[in-house]
């Protein structure tokens, strides 16, 4: 089982969604959202645009971080967690975080 996990990280981490360039996600807080001009404000939409387009490469690798859940793969915590944390595209980010919650549900229960 651990060869398969690590078998899917080493496909995540080499992804797309890795690469130096690929689009970063940007929050802001709600006073500084009203601040953002209107220009500003699409820009920051443009940014998971521009990620939901190079991602579609990438699409197999960010649906494997599930399987990395399901299989309670600790070691892929890191990675996870830096999708979850950075990636600019909603989906991933999710996939990431429920990742995360699977391994670290089944820490708990140990």
């Amino acid at each position: 089982m651990n060869q398969d996990a690590e078998k899917i990280l080493t496909m995540l981490r080499a992804s797309e969604l890795f690469a130096p360039d690929f689009p970063k996600r940007v929050s802001h807080s709600i006073a500084a959202w009203a601040r953002l001009s209107k220009e500003e404000r699409q820009k920051t939409g443009q940014i998971s645009t521009n990620a939901i387009q190079r991602a579609r490469t990438a699409y197999r690798q960010w649906e494997e971080g599930g399987t990395l859940g399901e299989l309670h793969y600790a070691p892929a915590i890191p990675l996870l967690g830096q999708l979850w944390w950075d990636c600019a595209l909603i989906p991933v980010g999710n996939s990431a975080g429920h990742a995360l919650l699977s391994i670290g549900t089944a820490f708990v229960h140990r």
